[in-house]
């Protein structure tokens, strides 16, 4: 059952990462967990500009990712999110589907990888 939960959370932080680089041609990368697991250090920018429209302010930026992580809320995770230039985020690689937002990769390295479960073989499938 956990792992059925945590495939579910995992699949709509992936929906949300592709949904706001698509619509707002923002990214989002989690930086670090806190060590008592409760905030989620995260930095945004919007990598392009959009066809026919002005960039968006920071605070657009920090509204859009906001409803993106919106679930992080179900696990006890509180998004603080920044903004930085454009240019932070030259040369990131493509989102990985296995670490929506980097956020596996931030878990694990504040000793909180058990709270999104690795699905194993056969698993969501």
């Amino acid at each position: 059952m956990e792992t059925e939960r945590s495939l579910d959370l995992l699949d709509q932080l992936r929906t949300a990462e592709h949904d706001l680089l698509r619509q707002h041609y923002v990214r989002l990368r989690v930086n670090k967990v806190t060590a008592d697991g409760r905030n989620a250090m995260c930095v945004a920018c919007q990598v392009q500009s959009r066809f026919l429209r002005q960039d968006l302010k920071a605070e657009e930026i920090v509204a859009a990712c906001q409803a993106a992580l919106s679930t992080l809320h179900r696990v006890g995770l509180n998004p603080l999110i920044g903004t930085v230039p454009r240019q932070t985020f030259a040369g990131l690689e493509e989102p990985d589907p296995n670490d929506p937002f980097l956020l596996r990769s931030a878990l694990s390295a504040a000793g909180f990888g058990e709270m999104l479960l690795t699905p194993g073989p056969g698993v969501g499938d």
